[in-house]
């Protein structure tokens, strides 16, 4: 049973400690607002809206929202999502959860779930979570509107370990593993319309039935927030769906005194199953920061 609805009494939790155990951490108390739009070439778009809250050094919340169109057939697919979180830093250890939900009903509805805990210090971070997912799928026996849909409920457990290292000339490097065990064997439904159906371009579902991902990547400081950013992904779907491969190249740079602006290219290509297409794509994001 999923148990998202936890995270709203636990970011209430969250809010009371930060704000009475840290009133006077002025200083540390600050926000992020980010809005962004991403584009492929396979007309996929995503626009997404962002909120990073600090009351403290130690504690934060976060949010986001948001929605994807792609052509695809028999109709177009729009997707939406939300996801809503929080972390504590006890000193030595931290906690963190997130839940969220995302994709589109009529062909696959996910509801999420982390709990985590984490260690971070003047270089280091490392993080493992707990994931819980609670998956809709809807499948179709062809593409004509006029085909037969049934709905699969799916229930997966997974884990993530993530981890980064910056060096004392501001190196950043990290990675991370995640992993899926779903509650039935996905392999009877892996067929040709379900690829097509849920991973029309890189933006949309193409790797919503994770089986495992791994993603590594480093970040290169430029002075003051400029920064590049390289990063190398492979995520395998399961019940032999195949698998993706990406790869990026991003830049952060500095907007006014109080913004910045993120800029990453990058492609993603699928193996057979996905007809060993290749996709690029654009994402923008822009950051303004502020404090109370």
């Amino acid at each position: 049973m999923l148990r998202i609805f936890l995270l709203l009494p636990l970011s209430l939790a969250l809010y009371l400690a930060t704000a009475n155990s840290h009133a006077q951490a002025e200083d540390d108390r600050g926000y992020a607002l980010g809005v962004g739009v991403s584009a492929d070439n396979a007309d996929g778009f995503t626009a997404i809206a962002l909120a990073d809250v600090s009351f403290s050094e130690a504690a934060s919340l976060s949010a986001s929202v948001g929605t994807t169109r792609a052509a695809a057939r028999p109709e177009d697919l729009r997707t939406r999502e939300w996801s809503i979180g929080g972390r504590y830093d006890f000193g030595a250890v931290g906690i963190e959860a997130r839940g969220g939900q995302s994709g589109d009903p009529d062909d696959f509805d996910a509801k999420d779930l982390m709990f985590g805990l984490f260690h971070q210090g003047e270089q280091w971070r490392v993080s493992l979570q707990y994931l819980e997912r609670d998956i809709d799928l809807v499948l179709r026996t062809s593409r004509s509107q006029q085909a037969f849909e049934f709905a699969v409920p799916l229930q997966a457990e997974g884990w993530r370990l993530a981890t980064s290292y910056r060096t004392e000339s501001r190196w950043r490097w990290y990675g991370q593993y995640r992993q899926f065990d779903y509650d039935r064997d996905l392999s009877p439904l892996s067929n040709r319309f379900i690829v097509e159906r849920l991973t029309p371009t890189t933006l949309t579902l193409a790797t919503s039935l994770l089986d495992d991902s791994l993603s590594v990547g480093m970040e290169v400081p430029l002075g003051g927030s400029k920064a590049l950013n390289v990063a190398f992904a492979r995520d395998t779907l399961a019940g032999d769906l195949g698998s993706v491969d990406s790869a990026s190249f991003g830049m952060l740079v500095p907007v006014g005194q109080r913004g910045d602006l993120d800029i990453n290219i990058g492609i993603s290509q699928g193996d057979d199953n996905f007809g060993n297409d290749s996709t690029f794509y654009l994402n923008v994001l822009y950051l303004f920061y502020g404090l109370f």
